[in-house]
């Protein structure tokens, strides 16, 4: 599955030419109007992972990045830096809770701003590109949705001054080149 000199020639070919070729591993070229584009991969697949609630702090890997978990206790409410406290979320709110991709018919309620709107609005809100989406993971117990990368916690599952125990998830995109 290398390139070759055939693949060149096609690619090559294309800056003469609208179309587009598939070079082996799946990588794919299209031309329009001389400009070459490498148009993102296929779509991302939907997941589903359990969050086990036993073991802190916890590294979550998903298909576009990682999830790092940290477990508080209501003593740090008052120390950690508000970006942290908007991914933070009650322990008490947590049962059975997966980290997932969207799923049709998924609302998600603003901590911070307290306003109710399907997921893929808010996904439209942070400018990610449709075939990205499935890779944007939240967090949900059945079907409530307690915490999105990229939003924070919800209105529910945010800590108040009655959290005995709470998350703070990070969501780290992109792949770890260091490993």
């Amino acid at each position: 599955g290398d390139i070759g000199a055939v693949h060149i020639d096609a690619v090559y070919a294309l800056l003469f030419q609208t179309g587009s070729v598939t070079l082996p591993n799946g990588v794919t070229v299209r031309s329009r109007g001389g400009v070459l584009e490498f148009p993102k991969m296929t779509e991302i697949q939907p997941f589903s992972v359990p969050l086990l609630t036993e073991k802190f702090p916890v590294t979550v890997c998903l298909p576009q990045g990682r999830v790092e978990i940290q477990k508080h206790t209501q003593k740090d409410l008052q120390n950690l830096h508000k970006d942290l406290l908007a991914n933070a979320v009650d322990c008490a709110k947590i049962s059975n809770a997966v980290l997932r991709s969207r799923r049709a018919g998924d609302r998600f309620t603003h901590g911070r701003r307290a306003v109710t709107k399907p997921v893929k609005k808010w996904l439209n809100e942070l400018g990610v590109a449709p075939e990205q989406r499935n890779g944007v993971p939240l967090l949900a117990s059945e079907n409530e949705i307690l915490w999105f990368a990229g939003c924070g916690a919800s209105n529910t599952a945010k800590p108040t001054e009655n959290t005995k125990e709470f998350l703070v998830l990070t969501y780290i995109c992109g792949g770890n080149t260091n490993e």
